[in-house]
């Protein structure tokens, strides 16, 4: 049994790190009114895609509306003080994203019926419409858990010879491998 002054510390241990305050998607919206520029360059498929998304991350960190597009961090409650900004500008934001691609993409996403009424999941379409679902989710896992991504990649070169052979379901296949891998290095 522990004594009160180890109870003591680990209490204030607990207290230094704990966050100060949740974070979700509406933690910097301001109800101010937002207006948003033209993207440099209009999305056209995969070739400018890292260009576009940089030219997006960009305009919406400088509004301090980055959070919105974030499928990592959660969406306000719909009863939260902010609920009514939030969804506001995230409809405002995916509004933004769908005029800031090409035809071609849009309808391709809208024809697929993909539930992008909020700039989170529009943004999540439109790269996964670009990248394909394997590659996005891959890219995910790559800034959450890089080691696990690059085991599965490797195990993908083990298969394969030539690394510009991949096709999509590799990358499918691999993503999923690196997401099972991940709860598998998180459970152990």
């Amino acid at each position: 049994m522990s004594s009160p002054k180890e109870i003591e510390e680990i209490k204030d241990l607990w207290k230094r790190h704990q966050v100060a305050y949740p974070i979700d998607q509406s933690t910097y919206l301001s109800s101010n009114s937002i207006r948003l520029p033209r993207v440099k360059t209009k999305l056209m498929g995969l070739a400018n895609f890292n260009e576009w998304e940089n030219n997006v991350e960009t305009i919406l960190i400088t509004k301090k509306i980055f959070l919105v597009i974030s499928n990592e961090i959660a969406r306000p409650c719909p009863t939260g003080e902010k609920a009514e900004i939030w969804e506001k500008v995230s409809t405002e934001v995916a509004n933004w994203l769908m005029n800031n691609i090409s035809p071609n993409i849009r309808n391709s996403i809208k024809n697929k019926k993909r539930n992008s009424v909020f700039a989170d999941d529009t943004y999540k379409a439109i790269a996964e419409e670009c990248l394909g679902y394997g590659v996005w989710m891959l890219s995910e896992i790559c800034v959450t858990h890089p080691d696990a991504a690059s085991k599965v990649l490797q195990s993908i070169r083990d298969k394969k010879k030539d690394e510009t052979n991949f096709d999509r379901k590799d990358f499918l296949k691999a993503a999923k491998d690196a997401k099972t891998y991940c709860f598998a290095s998180f459970l152990s």
